[in-house]
């Protein structure tokens, strides 16, 4: 099943959210594409997404301004803002 679909995108997009990162699938996926929404999940369904979903933090740390998160089909890597610059360079 769909952890993320067309309305969910929709929904996040309305509060500012610029792209998702799932441990899980993704459906809608001609939708999301045409909206610029970034998404990297797991796998593709046509199976609808859950009615209720959680968002969680990434283990032990979450997210913070400044902080850089790079992504392809391959995987994900978060580079922490107080490392980006040595990092990116």
């Amino acid at each position: 099943m769909a952890h993320i679909g067309e309305l969910f995108v929709f929904s996040l997009k309305a509060v500012g959210v610029d792209g998702a990162v799932l441990d899980g699938g993704v459906c809608d996926v001609s939708f999301i594409l045409e909206e610029d929404f970034p998404v990297l999940a797991c796998y593709r369904t046509t199976v609808d997404a859950v009615p209720r979903s959680e968002i969680l933090d990434w283990g032990e740390r979450a997210l913070v301004g400044g902080d850089v998160v790079l992504g392809e089909v391959d995987g994900v890597v978060v580079v922490p803002d107080k490392v980006r610059l040595p990092v990116l360079e």
